[in-house]
């Protein structure tokens, strides 16, 4: 798994990469976890070669 600092708004955001499956020859599944302590938000998001959702 990978651990990045991104800079966002003036201040610091960590995110994380939970887990990344492929669903095709392109396309995967990401769950992703945003922000620290108590303001953790983990996201599903559809990625392609063209877009993520």
């Amino acid at each position: 798994m990978q651990q990045r600092q991104a800079m966002a708004r003036g201040g610091d955001v960590t995110t994380r990469v939970l887990s990344a499956v492929a669903v095709g020859a392109h396309q995967r599944v990401v769950t992703v976890e945003v922000g620290e302590g108590a303001q953790k938000t983990r996201l599903v998001l559809g990625v392609t070669a063209q877009q993520i959702n």
